[in-house]
């Protein structure tokens, strides 16, 4: 025997659900609200911090300042910089920042094994894909004389590392994968500004 519906019930538990997800959605927008306003106080608080600290430090540790974590606060420091200076104040592109910082930081450390695109190109390898995602984004960004070097166009590197990003998050489901591929060429410029002035 079938179960009957009781409509009103029914409509009751539709205004539940409708007034759930007006919720949901209102706390949505509050924490994208709140986690741009915790970006843009981290970056102007950590410019003043580091200009700070740089200012104690002597000259030689100002050079040597691109190795591990220091490495990584000095890059994150000219990124927000840039940023700053340009005016895009989206949530996306200070998250970027804060991983494009970490690459340049290793980047010091760990040369790639390969500078090729094709190189990092596996199916369902995650590890793989961010790998290739960060070796476009290192020519685009700090070697971009390289883009154009043994037949390859700087284009191709810029398709590619949005690629390769792509691929990442849909294996890995990790966000800032997504919002590097949707700001790829924003923050390669970016870079390219930074690295002109160290």
């Amino acid at each position: 025997m079938k179960k009957v519906i009781d409509f009103s019930e029914a409509r009751k538990v539709i205004a539940k659900l409708k007034n759930h997800q007006e919720k949901q959605e209102d706390v949505w927008v509050d924490l994208e609200k709140r986690e741009l306003d915790y970006l843009l106080k981290r970056a102007v608080s950590f410019i003043a911090d580091e200009k700070e600290k740089l200012l104690k430090k002597n000259s030689f540790q100002k050079n040597s300042l691109i190795l591990g974590q220091e490495g990584s606060l000095f890059f994150e420091k000219k990124i927000n910089e840039e940023i700053l200076r340009r005016k895009i104040v989206e949530s996306g592109v200070f998250l970027c920042g804060i991983y494009v910082s970490k690459v340049l930081a290793n980047l010091a450390k760990e040369v790639p094994q390969s500078w090729w695109a094709v190189d990092y190109i596996e199916t369902d390898n995650s590890y793989l894909a961010q790998k290739g995602g960060d070796v476009c984004f290192v020519v685009c960004s700090v070697f971009p004389e390289r883009g154009n070097w043994r037949l390859m166009k700087f284009s191709y590197y810029e398709s590619m590392g949005k690629g390769f990003y792509q691929k990442c998050f849909s294996l890995s489901r990790k966000g800032i994968f997504w919002q590097m591929s949707q700001n790829f060429e924003t923050m390669a410029e970016v870079t390219r500004a930074i690295m002109k002035e160290i």
